[in-house]
């Protein structure tokens, strides 16, 4: 990102400030060496091509209405819901999740799919996923076992070519989980933060009303919120020192954005879908379900 750009973003902010602005910046990317996609030397130009990719990889809103005649959001929450205890079961990254999610919901914008089929969906779309982001994706014998033989290999297989072709193989997504992972390391925040927006991403996923919104939006928002949430906000939210800069989201809309959160994430944790809740009581998420979702 040049200087110039940056500097139509913060508007007020005079050439200076902008260097020291990428300086504070590649400090904080030169601490994590080690990680590839994470290195200093590109992951501006990463985040950049994220943000103009993620307008065109999400499903629109609206789909249920105009290409679908048997599903409802119940329903598609319904499966999300058992894609994310799915996942969870077979240890599987975050970012296979939120691919899946993401590989359904966009096959679903474009080809009608009956509701009796819609399980085979779901479970194909965490087969490609996986292929994608897992270094070791499991089997296909070992999904069709944690789906207890709801499926078969061969379903999964024809299920595969109709999505791939479908999407003209391009499934490759910048998801809410990509942008969490950089927005939480920039702002160095602790790892409690980390897992509450993670959390929050996962109540997400369930409502199909948030298909309004870009990917980096809700990463934003939720981790607004969680920083609030922990008693971390005025230690770590420099939003518009660090963040708004590489994403474009200005700190007033993302607080306009995380003012709408508390009750949908309320609403989704006690509701009949339970997987994201179970989930995040794991010790090694700290157990951020069992805590309260406040108000900002």
């Amino acid at each position: 990102m040049g200087l110039t750009e940056i500097e139509q973003k913060l508007g007020h902010f005079h050439l200076s400030a902008n260097e020291e602005l990428q300086k504070v910046i590649l400090a904080v990317d030169k601490k994590d060496p080690k990680k590839i996609t994470c290195r200093a030397e590109y992951i501006q130009e990463i985040v950049k091509y994220f943000r103009q990719r993620e307008g065109f990889t999400t499903a629109k809103i609206g789909y249920l209405i105009k290409t679908q005649s048997e599903l409802t959001e119940n329903i598609r929450a319904q499966l999300v819901d058992w894609m994310i205890g799915v996942s969870d079961k077979m240890c599987l990254l975050n970012e296979t999740l939120y691919l899946a999610v993401n590989i359904l919901d966009r096959y679903l914008s474009i080809e009608k799919v009956t509701k009796a089929k819609l399980p085979i969906f779901g479970v194909t779309a965490i087969h490609i996923a996986a292929k994608v982001e897992e270094i070791y994706p499991p089997s296909i014998t070992d999904i069709v076992m944690t789906c207890e033989r709801g499926c078969s290999r061969e379903e999964i297989h024809r299920t595969e070519i109709l999505m791939l072709k479908a999407l003209k193989y391009d499934i490759l997504n910048a998801s809410v989980f990509k942008f969490i992972e950089r927005y939480t390391k920039l702002l160095e925040v602790p790892d409690l933060v980390v897992h509450k927006s993670n959390y929050y991403a996962h109540l997400l996923l369930l409502d199909y009303n948030m298909l309004n919104y870009l990917p980096s939006l809700l990463a934003a928002g939720a981790i607004y919120l969680a920083c609030h949430n922990t008693g971390t906000a005025n230690k770590n939210w420099e939003w518009n020192l660090k963040i708004s800069p590489e994403i474009g989201h200005k700190e007033e809309e993302v607080v306009d954005f995380a003012k709408k959160l508390p009750y949908i994430l309320r609403t989704m944790a006690k509701g009949e879908f339970q997987a994201a809740r179970k989930k995040f009581t794991h010790k090694r998420y700290m157990e951020v379900s069992k805590q309260e979702i406040t108000e900002k």
